[in-house]
C-alpha cells in the first residue's frame, strides 16, 4: 500500500493506472529467484480495486496464478497509517507446486532469535477473505485437490490474527486453522482441526493403509517461552494417538536455550496395518526431551519409544552441518512370549525372533565409534537365518571443514537357508565378511581390505565408490577364488569341477553401463560338462582379458586362453 501512496499526482485525474501501474506493481513485487506479473489491473483510487490475473513465477516456471480478484477496502484509511479491506476475493488460486529456493541460499546453523510478528509501518485489518477455488497441485501434499477459502486476518502494534476455515470442494474434508500472537505478552493461541473422509489429504500424505476417515486436532494456549500443545489423531471415529508437547524457552549465554518434551501414546497398528499388531501392540508411547542450542546444536537430552515388540532409548545430538555430536543408543527387539515378530517394513514380509542395537560416539570424549546390531531367527521371503551379527568400529570427525569417518566392520551370518538347495549348496550355511572404509566430505568412498569367505570360495580385495548423488560407480580391484566348482554346478544348471582363481580389476559406471574389465584367471581340472570343452581346459589353464564397453561399442583388446592343450590369442570389436 506504500506503493499506492508514492504513486503521486500521476493518476490524479485517472482511476485507471494501466500498463504503467501493472509495471510498477511488477517491478517492486519481482526479484532475482521471483517473477510477478500482473493484467488487468484498475480501481487503484476507488473503494474497489481489481485485476485480472497475478502469477508468481522462479527458476522452474510459474507455481501461482491467482484469476479475477478483488479488493474492497477503505483507501481513506491509509492517511491514519491503516490499510482496511472489508473483503479480499479471488475466482481461483492455482498453487501448483511450492516455490524453488533462492538459488545458493543455505540455512543459517545459528539458532534463530525468538519469533516476533513484523512492526510494519501500517496496521493491516483483513476482514473478510474468499477464494472460490483454491486448487492445490499433488506436488504439495502428493494428492491433488480444490477447496474453497474463506478467513480473516490482522497485523497491528506486534499482535496478529489469523483465522481460515476451508472446505474441499468434493465434500471430503474440513480444515480450519485459528490463531493468533502478541510481541508484547509472546502469548500464543493456536488451533488446528483438520477432519477428511477417506481417501484425504493426511491420510495420503501419511500413507495410512486404506485411507481412512481422519480428524486431527492440535490446541495450545500460553506464552511463547512456556508453551504447550495438546494433540488428538482419530481414524475411523476411534482415538489412535494423543499427548501434549511442550516447549520453554532461557536465556543463557550466548543466546536463547529452547527446549522440547513431549510424550506421545496410543494404539496405532491400525495406522499401518493390523498385520503388525503384534509389534507395536495396543499401547505405544513416546517419551522425549530435546533442546535447540544458541549456536545450532539439535540435543535430544534422552528418549524413550516403547512398544510390545520394540524398546529403544538412548540420546543424540546432532551439529549445525546435520553430523552427529553424540549418539548412545540401546535398544531391544522381540515378543515377550518369543514368538516371531513381523517387522513393519515395506516389501517381502520379514520375521525375527529376537534383536539387539548398541550405538555409542561423543565428539567431546573423542572420535571413535562403535556399532553392534545383532538378530536371531531371521525369516525372510525366500531366505533364513539363525543369527545375523554386525560389528563396526572406527573414527569420526565431525567438525567442519573435512568432515570424515571410517573404521572396520564384521558382518556375520550363521545357518543360512536361501530356499532352494542350489542356492544353499552354492554358498553355504555360514558366511563372514569384514572390510574396512573411510570416507571423506567430496571424496569416493574407499573400501579396503575387504575379505568375505564362505565353505568353498572367497573374495578379497578393495573397491571405490562415488557418484551416489549422480549415479553410482565402481572401481574394483578384487581376488575372487572358488576352491570346488562342483557347489556352483546348480546355479549353473550343468556339472562344473575343479577350482578356479581369478583377479579381477574392473571399473564400472552403472547408469550408463560402460565398464573397463581387465581378468587374469588360473583354472585347475575346470569342466562343465562338455568334451570338447573339457579337453582343451583340462589340468592348468590360464585366461586373460582385457575388454571395455563405452559410447561407441564393445571391444575386447586382449583374449588369450593358454593350457596344455591350446593356445589362442585374439582381439574383438562390436560397434
Amino acid at each position: 500500500m506504500c506503493l499506492v501512496l508514492s504513486l503521486g499526482p500521476s493518476f490524479a485525474q485517472s482511476d485507471n493506472g494501466g500498463s504503467f501501474l501493472e509495471s510498477l506493481i511488477e517491478d517492486n513485487l519481482s526479484g532475482d529467484d521471483r517473477d510477478v506479473v500482473i493484467e488487468g489491473f484498475q480501481g487503484v483510487l476507488s473503494g474497489k480495486a481489481t485485476f485480472d490475473r497475478l502469477t508468481i513465477s522462479d527458476r522452474d516456471g510459474v507455481w501461482l496464478t491467482v484469476l479475477n480478484a478483488e479488493l474492497d477496502w477503505q483507501r481513506l484509511a491509509l492517511l491514519r497509517s491503516r490499510l482496511s479491506v472489508t473483503r479480499l476475493s479471488a475466482q481461483s488460486i492455482d498453487f501448483s507446486r511450492p516455490p524453488l529456493p533462492p538459488a545458493g541460499a543455505l540455512p543459517s546453523p545459528e539458532a534463530r532469535d525468538a519469533f516476533s510478528l513484523p512492526e510494519l509501518p501500517v496496521a493491516i485489518q483483513i476482514e473478510d477473505v474468499s477464494v472460490d477455488e483454491l486448487i492445490l497441485g499433488d506436488a504439495l501434499f502428493g494428492q491433488a485437490a480444490t477447496l474453497s477459502l474463506e478467513g480473516s486476518a490482522s497485523l497491528e502494534g506486534g499482535e496478529g490474527r489469523l483465522s481460515v476455515d476451508a472446505s474441499r470442494l468434493d465434500g471430503v474434508g474440513s480444515f480450519v486453522v485459528d490463531g493468533s500472537y502478541s510481541n508484547a505478552s509472546a502469548e500464543v493461541a493456536a488451533l488446528v482441526r483438520i477432519a477428511e473422509e477417506r481417501d484425504g489429504i493426511l491420510v495420503n500424505l501419511l500413507d495410512i493403509p486404506g485411507e481412512p476417515p481422519l480428524d486431527l486436532e492440535i490446541a495450545g494456549v500460553g506464552p511463547l517461552d512456556d508453551f504447550a500443545a495438546d494433540i488428538r489423531l482419530a481414524t475411523d471415529g476411534v482415538d489412535r494417538l494423543s499427548g501434549r508437547v511442550s516447549t520453554t524457552a532461557t536465556e543463557v549465554d550466548g543466546g536463547e536455550l529452547r527446549q522440547f518434551e513431549g510424550m506421545i501414546a496410543g494404539d496405532v497398528a491400525p495406522l499401518f496395518m493390523p498385520d503388525y499388531r503384534d509389534f507395536f501392540g495396543d499401547d505405544l508411547s513416546l517419551e522425549f526431551l530435546a533442546a535447540q542450542q544458541p549456536d545450532g546444536i539439535f540435543d535430544v537430552r534422552e528418549f524413550a519409544l516403547d512398544a510390545q515388540a520394540l524398546r529403544l532409548s538412548g540420546s543424540l545430538s546432532v551439529g549445525p552441518d546435520g553430523l552427529p555430536l553424540r549418539a548412545e543408543i540401546d535398544g531391544e527387539m522381540g515378543d515377550p512370549t518369543g514368538a516371531p515378530v513381523l517387522l513393519p517394513t515395506r516389501g517381502s514380509r520379514i520375521y525375527v525372533n529376537s534383536g539387539a542395537i548398541g550405538a555409542d560416539f561423543d565428539a567431546s570424549e573423542g572420535d571413535g565409534w562403535n556399532v553392534e546390531i545383532a538378530v536371531n531367527g531371521l525369516d525372510g521371503d525366500g531366505y533364513s537365518a539363525e543369527a545375523l551379527t554386525l560389528a563396526g568400529s572406527g573414527r569420526m570427525n565431525a567438525t567442519s571443514p573435512g568432515q570424515r569417518l571410517n573404521g572396520t566392520v564384521e558382518i556375520s551370518a550363521e545357518t543360512l537357508d536361501f530356499a532352494g538347495e542350489s542356492i544353499d549348496q552354492a554358498f553355504g550355511r555360514d558366511v563372514d565378511a569384514v572390510f574396512t572404509f573411510d570416507w571423506e566430505q567430496d571424496r569416493p568412498l574407499e573400501i579396503s581390505e575387504l575379505e568375505i569367505a564362505g565353505r568353498d570360495y572367497g573374495l578379497s580385495g578393495a573397491a571405490t565408490i562415488w557418484g551416489f548423488g549422480s549415479g553410482f560407480d565402481v572401481a574394483t580391484d578384487v581376488v575372487l577364488r572358488a576352491d570346488n566348482l562342483a557347489a556352483f554346478s546348480g546355479i549353473a544348471r550343468r556339472p562344473l569341477t575343479g577350482s578356479v582363481v581369478a583377479e579381477i580389476d574392473a571399473a564400472i559406471e552403472a547408469l550408463t553401463g560402460q565398464f573397463d574389465i581387465v581378468v587374469d584367471a588360473s583354472t585347475t581340472d575346470f569342466s562343465v560338462g562338455q568334451s570338447e570343452i573339457d579337453r582343451v581346459l583340462a589340468g592348468a589353464a590360464e585366461l586373460k582379458l582385457d575388454a571395455k564397453r563405452d559410447q561407441n561399442g564393445l571391444f575386447v583388446d586382449t583374449f588369450s586362453l593358454a593350457s596344455a592343450n591350446i593356445e589362442a590369442n585374439g582381439r574383438a570389436m562390436l560397434a
